[in-house]
């Protein structure tokens, strides 16, 4: 189903969560992760598709590696669930390799359930008007019911630059700056998962409530051309979606941030002032979670 709402256009999908062969005697949460590359050519655009594997739906999805001269053009999930596709523009003079990663997540279900639909949501701003040497603000919030997991943005011009992607509890808030000489646009992209899935069994309702945690880490940044900080979820828990926030005045640019192994995050740096603080935050998905 799509619909046009509040200037954003809002995708909503369903998913059959089927029931695999040898599943666990109770049901369970399933991260994963899919990762991918593409050679992006010397002053022109690729596009970067990512797909979850089998009944799994997308989360997030990041670049890990951005060459210099390269940026994401745009990024987010489209219509089908299980995909996310990254636009990469190069300014560079000649071919460029780029990589992302996805995550993803499906149930693992016992024998005897039926009836199970795990659900996501996009949320989009496309188009957004950045005046020059000024920024923009803008928040997208999720439908009632569900939980943010992860986000994409994307510039028109490599003057244009994120400052802030923070997740909260029904959404993101995002502020674009333009430290050009003309205005520029952004776009930005939410995924949302239905909080509660409900399934059957033998004639009687269970469900189960996907548990997503915000943690947050606050990093001094040395100067440097690339400086990395990392963060990491509790036990038993798989990250998802990376955010930032600086200080509008800082030196500070954001390189590329991502999640990693089981329940880590990476950020990368530019920094061309003094050792500034950086707020970072981290999106944990629970793999606790159980059908009650």
């Amino acid at each position: 189903m799509r619909r046009i709402a509040g200037g954003g256009v809002t995708v909503a999908i369903a998913m059959l969560a089927a029931l695999p062969a040898g599943a666990v005697a109770r049901p369970t949460v399933a991260p994963s992760t899919v990762g991918g590359a593409t050679s992006v050519p010397a002053g022109g655009s690729k596009s970067l598709t990512l797909t979850c594997p089998g009944s799994a739906v997308a989360l997030h999805a990041a670049p890990v590696r951005l060459p210099s001269g390269v940026r994401v053009a745009e990024s987010g999930p489209g219509d089908d669930a299980r995909r996310w596709t990254l636009r990469l523009a190069s300014v560079a003079g000649k071919a460029r390799k780029a990589s992302a990663t996805l995550r993803c997540v499906t149930l693992q279900l016992p024998s005897g359930f039926s009836n199970v639909t795990v659900r996501v949501s996009t949320e989009a701003r496309p188009k957004l008007r950045v005046p020059a040497g000024s920024s923009l603000a803008v928040g997208l919030r999720c439908p009632s019911g569900y939980t943010p997991t992860g986000q994409g943005v994307g510039m028109s011009t490599r003057a244009v630059r994120l400052v802030a992607a923070v997740p909260n509890r029904r959404g993101w808030s995002f502020r674009f700056e333009n430290n050009g000489e003309s205005a520029a646009t952004a776009n930005a992209r939410i995924r949302c998962l239905q909080r509660v899935v409900v399934g059957t069994r033998g004639g009687t309702s269970a469900r189960l409530t996907f548990a997503v945690k915000r943690v947050a880490h606050n990093t001094p940044i040395r100067s440097g051309k690339s400086r990395a900080t990392s963060g990491s979820c509790a036990p038993d828990h798989f990250s998802l979606g990376t955010g930032i926030s600086l200080d509008r005045d800082d030196d500070i640019s954001l390189l590329r941030s991502y999640p990693f192994g089981g329940r880590e995050g990476s950020w990368f740096f530019r920094n061309r002032g003094a050792a500034e603080p950086v707020k970072s935050y981290l999106l944990c998905l629970s793999r606790a979670s159980r059908f009650r």
